[in-house]
């Protein structure tokens, strides 16, 4: 959006804060008029009985523990006096004076008093009378400290039916320590009458008056809230006010939970547009015996884009027993663009699957249906179909010559119906119109050590890989296509090598010292009919210090590491007894013989890999500090690099991190990559806190995402307001400005609006 119409539009800062204020102020205010209001929680997963625990069984004893007691066999009183603790099933009560009317089943006590109630609540009061075996019963001057640590205070309560219990002149807050110098908490509701049902899991207020700060803000003739016993119930929840000018102008949600059962709910979310109208939207959730699955679906005429725009999402979890489960996840819509537009989906990037897995002991199976779709890239190539997508993976608990030996197997089908660009270039040239890999591996190693604690792991492994490939398209000339259709071709991959690690141990008052050398050598055949096979797996490498000692480090399986190389380091390990330490790591690759398979850009293709190195320390646990690079060996030119810093102190927090990527095309990296980005939060006064971060991109010097805001944290409330842009790199255009403020009422419920300017 062009800012300087925005700020005509807005006639300046100063009206915009103002504007966004007025906003806030009236979705709070939603918050308590539209009662009753309830957090969003799932479903429980069974229907289960609710059971009356103040119902207790016949004969039951009440156990008396004093320092005194006195029976009056005339009037049959007993008075017990002192350190007074008196238990009777689930009820527990202390106090001074505790005295009990056999004949009209009537318990006073007095003083301090302390009474645990059945569900967790804990009772306090100067003066509690009972009966009916403490189902019924009134207290004076009471304060009640719920489950959820809310807190009521009343002068008078008077409870009936063992579980409903109406106050008198009560307060409700969630309020401990944030409070002012007076005492009072910074906010309660306070009510004429509010009466507790416990079977409905409900405070229900009547003439009720929320105060901020000690003055009243506003006034509601009724208003209800959870408990805290219960995590669904039916009720509106937080209402979203937002605005997006260029999609739909103007849009308030105020979104309805219908439990419907412990095991089921739907939530109605339908959104008011001042542009397009009403966007109905709506969630069913159920748990099952066996797991959990969701649907979702919106939709909306929307007479910019001609018509109407959908969305629909399906997602579920079973479990079939207890090796195997499966699921599903499906999403259906209109558009690429029309999920985010209306805030339903922030996802990038859709993945439509339905899977079966099954885990026992030392197996693994996986097998799997795919298919993607970019929502913000505009992709000149179909995205690809993986149906199926099958793994498996079985280590043998037998040992084998002393070692352990593994197999892994895996399958899978691939199609797109083009690999064209809009010029009739393939997009990538190691990629067909559909393929076929069926691949199986049978590993071997054994770990051993000598007297000089020395660690020797000799390994082995031989794959066989079986690939059907339709139409790839020829390197050096895309427009001629290297395989046919149906064309069949195999190969066999052995590979074989030790890894040898030697650590050495010194220990003093300051910690302790590991420093481990480690070589490896490894031999593999020749990466054969390259030329013939398509590369869907393995369209990245990423050689750092964390891969430096794998035996093969492409990332998938249509790549295959060749030949034999060493691999050489060494690891440093510092602990200091107040838990701090320091790491660090350096090696390099040797490719001393055989066919490379890598491209130079990866820092493996020459003889001489580049160097990789980490570093980690963390003096104490409030600061960590993190490094790793890979760069060339004879004049240290740096390919790629990563810092990272965390800091936590008193009043600061800090973190920020910098990358850099060079460009790796054969890999499907076709431009350098340098970014960096910082947050903080600094603690003005007291609960008071001022926030903000950035997110920049070095190479095309543009913002990515900034923001900064001022916060309000304390043990009942949080609130904010800040300032965000985030921007469109490719482009360099602002996409999207908004002013934020939110509040969120522990307990009771949120609000938020988004002012976009």
């Amino acid at each position: 959006m062009n800012w300087g119409r925005s700020c005509q539009r807005h006639a300046g800062a100063g009206a915009v804060v103002r504007y966004a204020l007025a906003l806030a102020c009236l979705t709070l205010a939603l918050i308590f008029t539209l009662a009753p209001i309830t957090p969003s929680a799932f479903a429980k997963q069974e229907r289960v009985p609710e059971m009356d625990l103040r119902k207790l069984p016949p004969g039951t004893r009440v156990n008396v523990e004093a320092t005194q007691f006195v029976y009056d066999s005339n009037t049959r009183v007993g008075v017990a006096t002192g350190d007074v603790v008196l238990t009777y099933g689930p009820y527990l009560l202390v106090g001074t004076e505790v005295s009990y009317d056999q004949d009209d089943d009537i318990m006073r006590a007095q003083g301090q008093i302390h009474m645990r109630e059945p569900n967790g609540n804990i009772l306090s009061g100067d003066l509690i009378e009972l009966q009916n075996k403490f189902r019924d019963g009134f207290a004076e001057h009471l304060r009640l400290l719920l489950t959820n640590d809310a807190t009521v205070r009343a002068e008078y309560a008077k409870r009936s039916d063992g579980n409903v219990t109406v106050f008198t002149r009560a307060t409700y807050t969630r309020c401990k320590t944030c409070v002012l110098k007076s005492g009072t908490p910074l906010w309660q509701v306070r009510s004429q009458k509010a009466t507790h049902v416990e079977t409905d899991h409900r405070i229900y207020h009547r003439n009720a008056s929320f105060e901020f700060a000690g003055v009243p803000v506003f006034y509601t003739p009724y208003f209800s809230h959870p408990d805290g016993t219960l995590q669904n119930q039916s009720g509106f929840l937080t209402p979203n006010l937002s605005r997006s000018s260029s999609v739909y102008g103007w849009g308030l949600s105020v979104p309805y939970l219908w439990s419907l059962d412990p095991s089921y709910d739907v939530t109605f979310m339908p959104m008011i547009t001042s542009k397009h109208g009403i966007m109905p939207r709506a969630e069913w959730r159920q748990r099952t015996k066996s797991g959990q699955y969701s649907v979702e679906a919106a939709a909306i005429n929307d007479s910019d884009d001609d018509g109407w725009r959908h969305y629909g999402r399906a997602k579920g979890d079973f479990a079939l027993n207890r090796r195997w489960s499966w699921g599903f996840d499906a999403t259906q819509d209109s558009d690429d663009r029309f999920a985010r537009d209306y805030r339903i989906d922030s996802r990038r990037v859709i993945t439509n699957q339905v899977f079966l897995t099954g885990i026992d002991d030392r197996d693994y199976f996986s097998a799997r249906a795919m298919s993607f779709r970019n929502l913000v890239l505009d992709d000149d190539a179909e995205q690809p179909v993986a149906a199926p997508y099958v793994q498996h993976s079985v280590t043998l608990e037998q040992e084998v010559l002393g070692g352990e030996v593994g197999v892994e197997s895996s399958f899978y089908r691939v199609t797109r119906d083009n690999f064209l660009d809009r010029t009739n270039e393939p997009v990538n040239l190691f990629q067909s119109t559909g393929q076929t890999r069926a691949s199986s591996t049978v590993h071997w190693q054994r770990r051993a050590s000598n007297s000089a604690g020395t660690l020797l792991t000799p390994f082995t492994m031989v794959r066989a890989d079986v690939y059907q490939t339709d139409e790839l398209p020829n390197y050096l000339t895309p427009s001629a296509l290297d395989t046919s259709d149906g064309d069949v071709v195999g190969r066999v991959l052995p590979t074989a090598g030790i890894d040898i690690r030697w650590p050495f141990v010194s220990a003093s008052g300051y910690g302790d010292h590991v420093l481990t050398p480690v070589a490896q050598i490894i031999s593999s055949g020749d990466e054969t009919k390259r030329d013939k096979i398509g590369n869907e797996d393995a369209l990245s490498v990423n050689f750092d210090i964390n891969s430096l000692f794998l035996s093969d480090r492409f990332t998938g399986l249509d790549r295959y590491e060749a030949g034999t190389r060493i691999n050489t380091g060494f690891m440093y390990n510092f602990l200091a007894p107040n838990g701090g330490f320091v790491r660090a790591s350096l090696g390099q690759s040797y490719h001393i013989a055989g066919d490379n398979s890598f491209d130079t850009d990866s820092g493996l293709g020459d003889q001489r890999s580049d160097l990789v190195a980490g570093f980690a320390m963390q003096p104490w646990r409030a600061l960590q500090m993190s490094y790793q690079l890979r760069m060339e060996d004879e004049d240290f030119t740096i390919h790629a690099q990563e810092a990272a810093l965390q800091a936590r102190f008193d009043q600061v927090t800090l973190k920020g991190g910098y990358a850099e990527l060079g460009a790796e095309q054969a890999y499907g990296r076709n431009e350098r990559e340098q970014q960096m980005w910082a947050d903080g939060t600094v603690t003005i006064y007291g609960p008071w806190n001022l926030f903000g971060g950035y997110h920049y991109d070095i190479e095309r010097t543009s913002m990515i995402r900034n923001y900064i805001g001022l916060g309000f944290d304390c043990d009942c409330m949080n609130a904010k307001v800040y300032y965000t842009e985030d921007y469109d790199t490719t482009s360099r255009l602002r996409i999207n400005r908004s002013l934020l403020f939110s509040v969120d009422l522990k307990t009771l419920g949120s609000s938020k609006t988004i002012s976009p300017f």
